[in-house]
């Protein structure tokens, strides 16, 4: 089978190739090629504060935001940023900082 703009994609080359044998009939062709359509969607995780450890976070992104010229940095976006800088930290400063609160 020869390829043209419908089967430049490997997938669909695939597809169409093992129709035209017919050995194909209503697999589900990311099993067959291993390959996986969906993207993992984010799960939820609540996160539960004091009101005053809360009052710090929010007034935390509102100074963040007061740097930030692009766009509005949410609760989110800096709870994440935390957590990125956190696993670059050595341990045992985060365990001090655990002792501290």
């Amino acid at each position: 089978m020869k390829r043209n703009k419908k089967t430049e994609d490997p997938t669909a080359f695939f597809k169409l190739s093992q129709k035209a044998e017919g050995s194909l009939e209503k697999q589900d062709l990311s099993e067959v090629v291993k390959i996986s359509s969906k993207t993992p969607k984010p799960k939820t995780f609540t996160l539960r504060l004091p009101v005053e450890e809360l009052q710090e976070l929010q007034a935390l992104v509102s100074e963040v935001n007061k740097y930030s010229q692009y766009k509005k940095i949410s609760t989110n976006d800096v709870v994440r940023a935390m957590i990125s800088y956190g696993t670059k930290m050595d341990p045992e400063r985060v365990v001090r900082a655990l002792k501290d609160i």
